[in-house]
């Protein structure tokens, strides 16, 4: 039973971290192209600084214990840790969940209708930023060095 909790959280937080990657990197590139004279604002400055941590550098923190053969989530946090586990499963599940739905809806209608999907797409980067966050910070904690 474990085992298929395990799978359940690893594969559904390698999926939101992907995802969000995806989806985040070219919004970065947009964000940084926007600024004007290439110089930061205080308010783009903020957002953008809180942007590239949340949503490129923890997936990339993520994405270097994978290259480094390491485990994404270590079998002993999720032993030590159940319920945050369950809230990482329940946040990016239902991320990825929305993110789809959004997809389906803005491939199906987006050619004949005016779609407006920015409240469902508010809330999946919202629930992204949680299982993101929560996975990164409070599952994961400290690792270990890199060295």
């Amino acid at each position: 039973m474990f085992r298929a909790f395990a799978l359940l959280v690893r594969a559904s937080y390698l999926l939101a971290l992907l995802v969000s990657l995806a989806c985040m990197l070219p919004a970065l590139v947009q964000l940084l192209a926007g600024l004007p004279g290439g110089r930061w604002l205080w308010r783009e400055g903020l957002f953008g600084a809180l942007f590239v941590i949340v949503f490129v550098a923890l997936p990339m923190r993520a994405a270097w214990r994978l290259i480094r053969r390491r485990d994404l989530i270590p079998e002993t946090h999720l032993r030590e840790r159940p319920v945050v586990a369950s809230l990482v499963l329940l946040a990016s599940a239902c991320a990825l969940l929305l993110s789809g739905i959004i997809a389906l809806a803005l491939f199906t209608r987006l050619p004949e209708a005016d779609v407006n999907i920015a409240g469902p797409a508010v809330l999946a980067v919202m629930l992204f930023a949680i299982a993101i966050l929560t996975g990164e910070i409070v599952l994961i904690g400290r690792a270990a060095p890199i060295c």
